[in-house]
């Protein structure tokens, strides 16, 4: 999880103050494992 993390923090964002639909997806992914 924290490799994924790194990558999403690390990794410049194209729209800004938005997340891309990856990123949205990736997140939901992300607190589910985590809950």
């Amino acid at each position: 999880i924290e490799f994924v993390m790194n990558r999403l923090n690390t990794r410049p964002r194209k729209t800004r103050g938005g997340k891309q639909p990856v990123e949205l997806f990736l997140g939901k992914a992300v607190d589910l494992l985590t809950a």
